[in-house]
């Protein structure tokens, strides 16, 4: 198999630093590690199925407009057999390059929408600017996922020549993730002006159906999210793979072994996605459930540890103690309330069918 080096998260990464911690952290280095893997795991898991859903929606307004409306479910499934064959691809690099070109249609495909909501913008002032307060959760949730995909650039750190470029207020991670929050802040700001509470959980689901403008851009948007979902998916197989079923190298027939591990994730992910077909809920539950822990409090915990010896500082007066600990607390906040928003949402939609 291909073997990884998924450094920032690695077990013996987290068992090295939580055991440097004060006395009632070293007896749980292990367990830690394995709790880290399990959120960074379903993280993961959780985009793949948004991705199938997203893909499979905008295929359905597309094929709604020439055949008979069909139920998303069945087009969820044709999508999790595509995704078969792509996600045998089990290099990294070959993985990027395919995620580039997905980039490549995404930004060609962005350029376009964004000449369906800068035209005919209505009255700013027929907009309400605040929402029901109890939907503020949601909200946050779903500005979370965008930083669902940290788990993959640190995946391509632990791989790249020069990984240090990475890091630091100005590294690659920082860049991207401003340019991400850029962009969904500007789609999300101009989607809601031009269609209101009407506009749909992605906007390529609120462009006009009949038209075959906004059919090419969905098609678009299809395609990148099809080949984004290996590079995704490959995070879970690799923690498998490296941390647990072939941890010391020693699996006779790793390759078939992970081959039928990536098919059993496709149709798990695909058969989540049929059962849970809600694009707007399952990103804010992913968002909600995972990224605080694994952007803000783990990391957190950790930092913590690694400075508690005493040759090592938190700083002067203690600053980057009160950091990590303002951030483990933000992230429980983000993570209780929003939790059961979601929890409340899923409940709602199941029941209304």
């Amino acid at each position: 198999m291909a073997t990884s080096s998924y450094d920032p998260y690695a077990q013996r990464d987290v068992d090295k630093n939580i055991s440097q911690g004060p006395e009632c952290m070293k007896h749980w280095p292990v367990i830690i590690a394995r709790v880290v893997d399990f959120f960074i795991s379903f993280s993961h898991y959780g985009v793949c199925v948004i991705y199938i859903v997203f893909v499979s929606l905008n295929i359905k307004h597309i094929m709604d407009q020439y055949v008979k409306a069909m139920d998303e479910r069945y087009y969820i499934a044709g999508i999790g057999l595509i995704l078969i064959p792509l996600f045998m691809i089990r290099h990294l690099r070959y993985l990027v390059c395919l995620s580039l070109l997905g980039n490549a249609l995404t930004y060609f495909g962005s350029f376009l929408i964004l000449g369906y909501l800068i035209k005919d913008l209505p009255e700013l002032s027929d907009r309400k600017l605040f929402g029901e307060p109890v939907q503020f959760p949601l909200y946050l949730d779903i500005i979370l996922f965008t930083m669902a995909s940290v788990g993959v650039m640190l995946v391509i750190e632990a791989k790249m020549k020069s990984p240090e470029t990475c890091i630091g207020c100005f590294g690659l991670i920082n860049m991207a993730m401003l340019f991400i929050l850029f962009t969904y802040i500007t789609f999300g700001v101009l989607g809601y002006w031009k269609y209101g509470s009407e506009v749909a959980e992605s906007v390529t689901l609120s462009l006009p159906p009949e038209e075959v403008l906004s059919q090419f851009i969905k098609l678009l948007f299809a395609f990148d999210i099809l080949f984004s979902y290996p590079l995704s998916g490959y995070v879970v197989i690799d923690i498998i793979m490296n941390h647990y079923w072939n941890k010391n190298g020693d699996l006779g027939q790793p390759i078939i072994k992970e081959i039928l591990l990536r098919i059993i994730f496709v149709l798990a992910s695909t058969l989540t996605a049929v059962a849970f077909p809600m694009l707007g809920t399952l990103m804010a539950f992913v968002g909600v459930f995972c990224i605080p822990l694994i952007n803000l409090v783990f990391p957190a915990v950790m930092d913590l540890c690694l400075l508690f010896p005493p040759e090592y500082s938190y700083g002067t007066l203690r600053w980057k103690l009160i950091k990590d600990w303002f951030l483990i607390i933000i992230g429980i906040v983000i993570f209780i309330p929003g939790s059961i928003a979601v929890l409340l949402s899923i409940s709602k939609q199941m029941i209304s069918g």
